[in-house]
């Protein structure tokens, strides 16, 4: 999709994984949180099955998308490494047209919504509006969303999604285009973004919350668990794609974070029909997800081709892994 609103690759400055710095620390709570072992309490397995979950999730993202890095040694030796930089020069690339044409667009949420305008709130944890603007019909359970909102987003969870960008220590998509030589840049201003690049939480607690809600709705409202399906899927997916849209993760940062979610969700999430909700909200309702399947069949989409195809085999294994309705 070739845009004159980007700057052509071939024109910045060349550089290197080994050119690009680590995120660095986060703030104290966070660094705290992303040293925090102790399982979500939805985990149904030991403490020490919680660990290898964990480093288990790690290793999926790192055989895929992005490497680790090692304090004094630098970026890890493990299959991501090798497309890491030129994945990231694509996807700046692409942030670029995606900003320009649709930041400010209006928003599948309904009228008077823009992108920008529910980014905006949701930096600020206004979840429960977000879901609502999507799904008008839900109003009557705001306050169940909202404890399930606070149940979701409990330290425990949260510390998976720490744990890994401490490892990844992937930088902010910011400072790598300031770094290429890009001429300009725009990022939305979030509160929420100071820690490394992936996973992105929101992408992560946007899976999390938006499968528990509609678990809660096939528990409880069957009839509104259909009506709302589709509208809960793009809830699901649009806070996560949103943060892409502002320019405060990449896109890669999503397939990392939908990888991870196709085995915390089912872990911490137990309906059966969660898997399947889950794998078709990731092949449907992402904008994001179908712009870097149309850009990955482009000449110049080389660099998507692994972490797709790590993402596709993370929802196959989920689906192949969900228990029968």
């Amino acid at each position: 999709m070739p845009d004159a609103r980007a700057e052509p690759s071939a024109k910045l400055r060349e550089l290197t994984l080994e050119d690009l710095p680590p995120y660095g620390f986060m703030p104290d709570i966070w660094q705290s949180v992303s040293q925090d072992t102790t399982p979500s309490p939805f985990w149904r397995g030991t403490p020490g099955e919680w660990r290898v979950f964990v480093e288990n999730l790690l290793g999926l993202v790192t055989q895929h998308v992005w490497p680790t890095y090692t304090r004094g040694r630098g970026w890890d030796a493990v299959p991501a490494r090798a497309n890491a930089m030129a994945l990231t020069t694509l996807e700046l690339d692409v942030m670029q047209e995606l900003h320009a044409a649709r930041y400010r667009a209006a928003a599948w949420a309904g009228e008077g919504s823009t992108e920008e305008m529910l980014f905006n709130g949701e930096d600020d944890v206004l979840w429960d509006d977000s879901i609502l603007r999507h799904c008008p019909g839900l109003a009557f359970l705001r306050d169940p969303i909202r404890r399930l909102y606070y149940e979701m987003n409990d330290r425990r969870q949260r510390s998976v999604v720490l744990a890994l960008k401490w490892r990844l220590q992937r930088p902010r998509a910011a400072l790598v285009a300031y770094m290429q030589g890009r001429p300009t840049w725009f990022w939305g201003t979030a509160k929420t973004a100071m820690s490394p690049s992936m996973i992105s939480g929101h992408a992560m607690q946007g899976c999390l919350l938006g499968c528990v809600v509609f678990a809660y709705l096939n528990r409880h409202e069957k009839e509104l668990a259909k009506k709302y399906r589709e509208a809960l899927q793009r809830w699901t997916m649009g806070i996560g794609d949103r943060r892409v849209l502002a320019g405060v993760h990449y896109p890669s940062d999503n397939i990392a974070s939908w990888m991870v979610a196709t085995r915390l969700v089912p872990a911490l999430v137990h309906d059966a029909a969660v898997p399947e909700f889950l794998a078709e909200a990731i092949e449907t309702a992402s904008d994001i997800a179908a712009e870097l399947r149309l850009v990955a069949g482009q000449s110049r989409g080389g660099p998507l081709q692994a972490p797709l195809a790590g993402l596709d085999a993370a929802l196959s294994e989920m689906r192949g892994r969900a228990p029968s309705k």
